[in-house]
């Protein structure tokens, strides 16, 4: 099953709903909305975007939506041990 996933370019859920928070946050930080922007500021979002960050080896959310996308495939592809 874990195969079939990930040749068919589908992430598990987990990874999927990561992925997507990083993309957000990301979204938010370049955002020309000023009040949006304040938000990733908060101490809680911070904590979050640290704590996943550093789970898929990124150094923030600084970087673009390929960057992220590219850095949960390779954590998945790593899990798998290809």
């Amino acid at each position: 099953m874990k195969l079939l996933r990930f040749f068919c370019y589908s992430l598990p859920l987990s990874y999927l709903i990561d992925e997507r928070q990083l993309m957000f946050f990301s979204k938010l930080q370049h955002t020309n909305n000023p009040i949006l922007r304040t938000l990733i500021y908060l101490p809680i979002v911070k904590y979050e975007i640290i704590g996943l960050a550093t789970k898929y080896g990124l150094n923030g959310v600084q970087c673009g939506l390929s960057v992220i996308k590219e850095s949960v495939w390779l954590c998945v592809k790593q899990k798998m041990r290809f």
